[in-house]
């Protein structure tokens, strides 16, 4: 029976090159001798999404303390009074260019 999820897999078209120094190709290849039953592709796909998704993760989620998340829900349950700023915002005009979205 045909392997049904390397069939529906999503294929890979398109290429992504980079030059390497002998010493890094040397080094690559060993790790994915290591790890990759010697696919160099696979070893570079492998690292280079992980590494990707690290990267986004870490721009993307914001980690706090479980104090610092606790001060947090206690200033949105329980909000300071307005300030003179926000009193002066809140009362000004709204500009011609800002469309008031209701619900």
């Amino acid at each position: 029976m045909p392997n049904l999820a390397a069939r529906d897999a999503p294929r890979r078209q398109r290429r992504l090159s980079l030059r390497v120094t002998d010493q890094e190709r040397a080094l690559i290849e060993r790790a994915a001798l290591l790890t990759s039953a010697g696919d160099v592709t696979r070893f570079v796909m492998r690292a280079s999404v992980d590494a990707a998704r690290g990267t986004i993760e870490e721009h993307e989620v914001t980690r706090i303390s479980g104090e610092m998340r606790q001060a947090l829900y206690d200033l949105l349950l329980n909000p300071p009074p307005p300030g003179a700023a926000l009193r002066k915002l809140a009362a000004a005009p709204v500009p011609d260019d800002v469309e008031l979205i209701e619900n």
